[in-house]
């Protein structure tokens, strides 16, 4: 089945006669399906510039790194709350 989706998908003639003509309607529709799905995916990828695309990532990124920075800063800000409550006692 999945042989003859990708043969019908490709437009290729290579499935035998012996295939029922349900089968063939079935796998058509699911040839639609997957082409409502890509068409729409492929043009919005085109259709970005890629100084687009890296501007976001570049926001993205600083994004992590500006959070990833904060969350250092609380740990050892607790860390040095902690030893200087405890002086060295445990």
């Amino acid at each position: 089945m999945v042989n003859l989706l990708r043969d019908i998908y490709q437009d290729t003639k290579t499935f035998t006669s012996n295939i029922t003509a349900s089968a063939i309607k079935e796998m058509c529709e699911s040839r639609n399906m997957i082409d409502k799905i890509k068409k729409p995916n492929v043009l919005f990828i085109k259709n970005i510039n890629d100084s687009e695309i890296m501007n976001f990532a570049e926001k993205v990124a600083s994004k992590l790194l500006h959070e990833n920075s904060i969350s250092s800063m609380k740990t050892n800000e607790e860390t040095s709350l902690f030893d200087s409550t405890t002086d060295g006692e445990i």
